[in-house]
């Protein structure tokens, strides 16, 4: 879920320890990836750098690639 500029992603049946994030805006463009250790299923973004919208956020940890959207 998405609380103010704090998107956080869990991942409860990841094998990985490390996950990479990319957010698209609805055109299809990247604004922003990064690279994360997943501790304890759970990691916290903080999004402030990025404007209002709707995004699709892409979360690959490497065996799998989760999608989803979100509204900021």
């Amino acid at each position: 879920p998405l609380i103010g500029n704090a998107l956080t992603i869990e991942l409860e049946n990841s094998e990985s320890s490390e996950v990479n994030i990319q957010i698209f805006d609805l055109t299809g463009r990247l604004v922003f990836t990064q690279t994360e250790q997943l501790i304890s299923g759970k990691i916290i973004l903080n999004l402030a750098n990025i404007s209002n919208g709707t995004f699709l956020v892409r979360v690959n940890d490497g065996t799998k690639i989760y999608d989803s959207k979100i509204i900021k």
